[in-house]
């Protein structure tokens, strides 16, 4: 699955994979926190991101949706050349443990050294600040791991920062 939104943008959110069903399970809800906080708009063509792209630590859907470690190392070469090809980028926001270790990985820092946590905000030694959120997912939302309130809240705080 290709990554979407302009290359422009100062924030990059890395999702895990895209999902078997479509890169959102929940229906709609990254697309709908987005759109409130004006990151994203309704379009004839869909939805067009405003100062974010969206991109995925693997790049294509895996069996059972759950990547393989080799297929998070493999797909490793993407994620590094996005990071790279954004001149503005100043944010990521990782969806997850799995894309949270991705993003170190593709930076060079071992991930073992920065763990995830829904709601940090890290400092990387580039510059670059890396937030952690809960994968916004079916089966995270189903069973109580994060509430869209909760995603809403680190969104805003990247944003908060971002402007400041």
């Amino acid at each position: 699955m290709p990554s979407f939104g302009p290359l422009s943008a100062r924030l990059l959110i890395v999702g895990m994979a895209p999902g078997v069903a479509g890169a959102d399970g929940t229906g709609g809800g990254l697309f709908a926190t987005l759109r409130r906080l004006g990151l994203a708009r309704e379009e004839k063509a869909g939805v067009a991101l405003v100062d974010a792209r969206i991109t995925h630590a693997v790049r294509c859907a895996a069996p059972g949706d759950l990547p393989e470690p080799g297929e998070v190392t493999s797909c490793g070469v993407y994620l590094a050349g996005e990071l790279g090809a954004l001149p503005n980028l100043r944010a990521v926001l990782a969806l997850g443990v799995l894309a949270h270790a991705a993003v170190l990985q593709a930076c060079g820092i071992p991930p073992a050294r920065t763990r995830f946590s829904h709601g940090a905000i890290h400092g990387l030694p580039d510059g670059l600040m890396l937030a952690d959120a809960h994968q916004v997912s079916r089966y995270d939302g189903a069973g109580g791991r994060w509430t869209g309130e909760m995603f809403e809240a680190v969104v805003l705080g990247v944003l908060r920062r971002l402007e400041a």
